[in-house]
């Protein structure tokens, strides 16, 4: 059973960034200004009324809320991806990256999620209502892929130094299983090919069964990040070629994303 949450950690920040790359970001993207006027992906911020103390449940049902109210009100709502974090005077924040399968209005998308969330948090104060919502529809620069700059700012420490989380999960999905998921790896940093290459090495280890094999895995002590082998000689080359078809059909690479 999961233990409470009390921090957000490296590999809890991992697992966001790992499901943020495999969304299908090019599917809604437009090649346009921070402030474009429609999209199908969006990246929505959300404040919580200033000094609010939410315990756990209330906060979880002010989440579950937004996201009811959001299936509701939109027939082509894909789902997303969020993740809270707390401000400096401790009050919590929330990010969402939002898709759609048809495009949307920004600023119709803006109005709507702003009506959501002031009943959900149920305070009309004229200073929390024109500030709750910013919603942002994504854009790219021409040859980029996916959207690396907002992956990296929805993976950010959630939890200054000195405050205490007692809001339970720090990120989550919504409609995942409808959320456009690409059908290959874009890797964003040598962090995420060690990784990566780890998890197929040892796939690739466990369908080459040998008696007595010392198959153990190593992290690299240099500047590049890698992982060393120390196999039997007669399996080594066939591991290695099994490593390699198996990165190529699950990699998209791209030299301007990733440079090694």
């Amino acid at each position: 059973m999961r233990g409470s949450v009390t921090n957000f950690s490296a590999a809890a920040r991992s697992r966001l960034k790992s499901q943020l790359n495999n969304l299908d970001w090019l599917a809604g993207y437009l090649e346009d200004s921070k402030r474009a006027v429609s999209g199908r992906s969006f990246f929505v911020s959300l404040n919580c009324p200033k000094n609010s103390m939410y315990t756990q449940k209330e906060f979880t049902a002010l989440r579950s809320y937004l996201f009811t109210a959001l299936t509701r009100k939109f027939r082509s709502i894909q789902g997303g991806v969020w993740k809270a974090e707390l401000q400096r005077d401790g009050t919590p924040h929330l990010h969402i990256a939002l898709f759609f399968e048809e495009r949307q209005f920004t600023a119709n998308l803006t109005e709507v999620i702003s009506t959501i969330w002031i009943q959900a948090t149920k305070c009309s104060d004229h200073r929390f209502t024109t500030s709750a919502v910013d919603v942002q529809a994504c854009y790219r620069s021409e040859g980029s892929i996916g959207c690396p700059k907002l992956i990296d700012y929805m993976a950010k420490p959630a939890i200054r130094e000195g405050q205490e989380w007692k809001l339970g999960r720090i990120w989550g999905c919504f409609r995942e299983k409808s959320l456009p998921m690409c059908e290959t790896v874009v890797l964003r940093s040598e962090d995420d090919l060690a990784e990566l290459g780890k998890e197929i090495m040892l796939l690739c280890l466990k369908e080459h069964p040998v008696a007595g094999q010392n198959r153990k895995v190593q992290k690299l002590t240099s500047n590049w990040k890698g992982w060393t082998l120390d196999l039997d000689p007669e399996i080594a080359e066939e591991v290695v070629q099994e490593y390699q078809r198996r990165l190529a059909e699950c990699v998209a690479w791209n030299s301007e994303v990733l440079t090694l």
